[in-house]
């Protein structure tokens, strides 16, 4: 099946200026990205995802790229943060992301802080840069946090990520 048909392409082309001026991606765009699935390149088929290998998401991202900047960010990073997946327990995630439009929205700088209170934390911040924020299932904030146990989780990711590289 061909993603990005010439008539889409030519279609997206003609609205790139009105997603440029509206600071969003078309709702024909979004559409066309829950319709083949983009956002779930990277998630397993029990929640409807496509488990599409790192060389052809590549090739993806790229294609989307070529046809218009915004839409291959979207594409891009609406599939790169469903990689959040496998942090939740299993039950959640397949709740999360079963959805034919999941997607997770989030900042990865650290401009607010989390407080325990009971039952959780209380969030407190600002976060400037959110892409995908508009058509988000799903949201991730980076805080700062004085949770001993919380700080061991960050070292582990930070030790985790920095090996993977």
């Amino acid at each position: 099946m061909e993603l990005f048909h010439s008539e889409f392409v030519r279609s997206l082309r003609d609205a790139s200026f009105d997603m440029e001026q509206a600071g969003v991606i078309s709702g024909e765009a979004l559409q066309h990205i829950y319709d083949h699935k983009l956002f779930k390149l990277f998630l397993p088929e029990e929640v409807d995802g496509t488990m599409t290998e790192l060389p052809q998401a590549l090739r993806i991202f790229e294609q989307a790229s070529w046809i218009n900047g915004s839409f291959g960010w979207a594409v891009t990073i609406g599939s790169g943060g469903n990689y959040f997946y496998a942090c939740f327990p299993s039950s959640t995630a397949a709740d999360l992301f079963k959805r034919k439009d999941a997607v997770i929205a989030g900042s990865g700088h650290p401009s607010g802080t989390a407080r325990k209170v009971e039952g959780g934390y209380l969030l407190n911040g600002s976060w400037n840069y959110n892409s995908g924020s508009l058509y988000a299932t799903i949201f991730t904030a980076t805080c700062k946090v004085d949770d001993p146990v919380i700080q061991l989780c960050k070292r582990f990711l930070l030790s985790f990520f920095s090996r993977i590289r």
